[in-house]
């Protein structure tokens, strides 16, 4: 039964990442790219830059009551986000879907995504975002390393939000 449960979890979230890469289909520059600009990857980071992050970001964000949270979030040059998320292990497979601003730090490492119910900020380098804390600070402990979202150049679809 467990496995069964995992299976569709998985198809889920695969479904999941396609439908964003079908609406975001468009010109994002890649860090390949940005490296072939002439600018260091060190470099990444400036407002001058900030177009080099906008994709689509993707993985599994921990959660107190859940076995984890599969998440997508679609940065778009527009200053907008779509955010896509299922709570695994829960008695429910409805994907949340989540629309909002992105709003940038000064020097431009970290995005503040701004949605109906909260903002989120995310620290941002090349090829993943990390979430960070409340206090705008990084996670600290062992599970650390689990708020990363890493960029994703495949893409599967999303299901529609169930109502």
């Amino acid at each position: 039964m467990k496995h069964q449960a995992m299976k569709k979890h998985l198809f889920l979230f695969a479904f999941l990442t396609l439908s964003v890469f079908i609406i975001s289909c468009g010109g994002n520059k890649s860090s390949e790219e940005v490296a072939q600009d002439g600018t260091s990857a060190d470099s990444l980071g400036v407002s001058e830059e900030k177009h080099a992050f906008y994709g689509i970001y993707q993985g599994i964000l921990p959660c107190g009551n859940c076995t984890g949270i599969q998440t997508v979030i679609h940065l778009m040059e527009d200053s907008t986000y779509t955010k896509r998320f299922i709570y695994l292990g829960r008695d429910t497979d409805e994907v949340q879907v989540e629309e909002g601003t992105i709003t940038w730090n000064p020097d431009g490492t970290v995005v503040t995504l701004t949605g109906p119910s909260a903002s989120i900020q995310y620290l941002v380098s090349v090829d993943k975002i990390t979430q960070l804390a409340q206090n705008g600070q990084p996670y600290q402990g062992s599970d650390a390393g689990q708020y990363i979202l890493n960029r994703t150049e495949i893409m599967t679809p999303t299901p529609e939000p169930q109502e």
